[in-house]
Order: C-alpha cells, then structure tokens, then sequence
C-alpha cells in the first residue's frame, strides 16, 4: 500500500513562504521557492501592461522580485502582510496564457 503525505496546495505553500521569509529575509531557498510559485503571475502581469510578451516584461517581472527582495531584507516590507485570501486567490490563477 503506497501511503502519500497530502501535499499542500498553492496559498498554503504560499503563506508558508511569505512568513518565514519575515522570520529569516536571507533564507535563500524560500526566495527561491517564492520565485518559482510567483513568477507565473508576476510574468503575466508584466505581459499584460505591455501586450505581448517580450523582453521588457521578462525584464520588468525580474525587477519586481529584485525590488521585492531589496524592500524585505531593508526592513520596509512585511510579506506576511500577503498572506491573505484576496492575495492567494489572485496568485492561485492560471496566469500561463495571458489575457489582453
């Protein structure tokens, strides 16, 4: 019998991140689990004020993270202050296909 451990969905992995990431700004992996589960929905955002996807999207969605992580480890920015349902229902989209 193959016993699996339930894995947590999307706002739960997110919230998760977005507090430890308050406990500890340096903790690299969860930056980079953070990245991979926003990244989706920061591209598509980026996709969507210019669109098309292009360069300057790709450009402005890495700079987003960048000044993301520059606001959390200076201490102007709480991310546990996202973890709300608002927040992980927008993020929870299918942002792979944007819409114009």
């Amino acid at each position: 019998m193959n016993m699996r451990t339930p894995s947590l969905d999307h706002n739960d992995v997110l919230s998760k991140l977005l507090f430890q990431l308050d406990q500890n700004p340096d903790d690299g992996a969860s930056w980079h689990k953070l990245y991979l589960e926003l990244w989706p929905f920061v591209l598509a955002i980026s996709t969507q004020l210019f669109h098309e996807m292009n360069s300057d999207a790709e450009d402005l969605a890495q700079d987003t993270f960048i000044r993301l992580l520059q606001s959390v480890k200076s201490g102007h920015l709480k991310l546990s202050g996202f973890a709300t349902p608002q927040f992980q229902k927008l993020s929870d989209k299918d942002h792979s296909q944007p819409s114009y």
